[in-house]
């Protein structure tokens, strides 16, 4: 079965013709912007591996406290959500 194709210059075909030109330069843009982010987040890793290169316990000490800050948090959210709050019994 043969599909019949507009003649350049119609309409259908100009309105397609351009929204594939819009999608060309958006999947440029997103490509420019994903290298950019590559390239920072390597810059940040960099950055993080010197620091913890220069100050290994200042590191670990931070490392540390985000895991307890974390854990409290994560039993606080689970004790709410199962109803035990920590704290409340009667003693």
């Amino acid at each position: 079965m043969a599909v019949a194709t507009a003649p350049a210059g119609t309409k259908p075909f100009d309105a397609w013709a351009a929204r594939i030109g819009e999608l060309g330069e958006n999947i440029r843009t997103v490509r420019t912007a994903m290298a950019d982010g590559r390239h920072e987040a390597e810059q940040c890793v960099a950055g993080t591996v010197s620091e913890v290169q220069q100050h290994p316990l200042r590191s670990l000490a931070v490392g540390v406290g985000a895991g307890v800050l974390a854990g409290y948090l994560i039993g606080s959210l689970l004790g709410w959500r199962t109803g035990v709050m920590s704290g409340t019994g009667s003693g």
